[in-house]
């Protein structure tokens, strides 16, 4: 269902000058149009141009050969409106405060449909399921807001449409667009690979898939039954990879039909991965290994140059905000922001330098969910953060409820690409090199606990609440389906204490 999102902040001149991600100047000219794809829930490694040997993604790769393949994006945090906010805005999710699915961004921070909108761009966004519903915050500067409605069926089937139903909503807007002469912002998301898998299709075969998981380390030592359960999991997620990505294709087709991807700046990235039960893990949401942490992103660059270039070196999602507008001819036009440019790399240029890039997954008590702020201490939560520096890798666990305790976990990614060998015993001086890079990165975005807390409505809070996202008074669980249990957990499989929020 298509409907115009609410009423944004009137970008005049005077009131840009009061965004500091906005930068002034409203009478300049627009500038290149842009597509967004968001592939919700999107690991790297299951994708045929990241290596994947199964047919999940012909689309995509086909892409990637038009366009650059970034081999090494992080996203920020392994949840959904956290990411999505760090893409729109250019900021880390300490930034922004949208630290969980039932925060809300920050008022007063720009995000790019905002910019393109002062700018005379018409802007539109499709989305594929209500984690990213009006009344986020994400939906600030798009004129077209088209979500999902309808009635929540259970906690384990939150309100979604399918990748079909985006992308005729997407082409039919392109159909009726009645000012072609403008240039455009389009963003479409794609929840499909969210759990539970329900493929409609089967495209990838189950006896596919049954040797790459017996073949990956991890699961070698699983009995029949274990084996037999990983191989449903893998099963239902890669056929929901290949109905995303058969609708991803019929996206691009209709859009170049259309004439709208003749010098478009595209760009299609994940929010976050997955797990399939590496490290104990179904969904995401709880842990920030590598199969949670890095994301697909392919760039096409709107002269077409540098088809089937691939850069190795390590980016993150704060990244792509910069260089979309420099891409799209507004260079600087989101003020000072954290991340960098990739533009310049994108055209030919060196490669990014090599740098630390960061994330976590805040853990927060239930009276914080409610409030809709991050109170990062206390009843044991706290942050779980981590730091890629070079191959190493560092992780950062919440204290332990009972000792506070903190314990790191250090894997050497060239040697254990799994992350299934802690080496944090064995170096505890790279432990503290890192350790002194997270610190210092914690330092420079403090979570003011007295700021003026995100406000849900009403009407938000209980669909929250439906979705188990927002406990009851008695801090009961609320557990999606599919979280990972950790160390100590009750009878009922959920952790001691739950990481609130779980999934998306």
């Amino acid at each position: 269902m298509r409907r115009p999102a609410r009423p944004a902040i009137a970008l005049t001149c005077a009131a840009l000058a009061l965004v500091w991600v906005v930068a002034p100047g409203c009478g300049r000219p627009a500038g290149k149009s842009i597509v967004v794809i968001t592939l919700d829930t999107t690991r790297a490694d299951h994708l045929g141009c990241y290596g994947y040997p199964l047919p999940t993604s012909p689309n995509i790769d086909a892409l990637a050969k038009q366009g650059v393949l970034f081999e090494q994006a992080y996203a920020p945090m392994p949840q959904t409106l956290p990411s999505h906010s760090t893409l729109f805005t250019g900021l880390p999710p300490r930034a922004h405060l949208a630290l969980e699915n039932a925060h809300v961004l920050r008022a007063g921070i720009g995000t790019l449909a905002e910019m393109l909108a002062a700018r005379d761009y018409e802007t539109a966004a499709f989305i594929g399921s209500r984690v990213l519903a009006t009344g986020t915050g994400i939906e600030r500067g798009f004129a077209v807001f088209d979500e999902p409605t309808g009635v929540q069926r259970d906690i384990q089937h939150e309100v979604e449409r399918s990748a079909a139903a985006v992308t005729d909503s997407a082409l039919s807007w392109a159909l009726a667009r009645h000012f072609a002469a403008k240039p455009f912002l389009l963003w479409a998301h794609y929840y499909d690979p969210h759990g539970p898998y329900e493929p409609r299709e089967q495209r990838i075969p189950a006896a596919a898939v049954a040797p790459l998981v017996e073949r990956h380390s991890e699961f070698q030592g699983l009995g029949a039954d274990e084996l037999k359960d990983t191989e449903s999991i893998w099963f239902g997620y890669d056929n929901e990879l290949a109905a995303m990505d058969v609708q991803v294709g019929r996206l691009l087709k209709g859009l170049r039909q259309r004439k709208m991807l003749d010098d478009t700046v595209l760009v299609v990235v994940g929010d976050h991965g997955e797990g399939l039960m590496e490290h104990g893990e179904k969904s995401h949401g709880t842990t920030l290994y590598q199969e949670l942490m890095l994301v697909p992103l392919i760039v096409v660059l709107p002269d077409g140059s540098r088809a089937g270039t691939r850069i190795r070196g390590v980016v993150q999602m704060q990244d792509l905000l910069p260089t979309i507008l420099d891409l799209a001819g507004l260079a600087g036009a989101g003020g000072e922001l954290p991340g960098v440019d990739l533009a310049p790399a994108l055209r030919g240029g060196p490669e990014p330098a090599p740098r630390p890039v960061f994330f976590e997954r805040p853990y927060f008590d239930p009276e914080g969910i409610r409030a809709g702020r991050a109170l990062s201490h206390g009843w044991g939560f706290g942050e779980m953060a981590g730091v890629v520096d070079g191959t190493d890798k560092l992780i950062r666990l919440p204290p332990d409820p009972q000792t506070q305790a903190v314990v790191c976990q250090l894997y050497d990614l060239s040697a254990d690409p799994d992350e299934l060998h802690d080496l944090a015993a064995e170096r505890p001086e790279t432990v503290a090199r890192l350790s002194a890079l997270l610190d210092g990165w914690l330092a420079r975005y403090p979570i003011d606990e007295n700021a003026d807390a995100p406000l849900l409505t009403p009407e938000r809070e209980a669909e929250l609440r439906a979705l188990g996202y927002i406990h009851g008074q008695d801090g009961g669980d609320g557990e999606k389906k599919g979280a990972a249990p950790q160390p100590d957990t009750r009878s009922d499989g959920s952790a001691e204490p739950p990481p609130e929020g779980g999934g998306h």
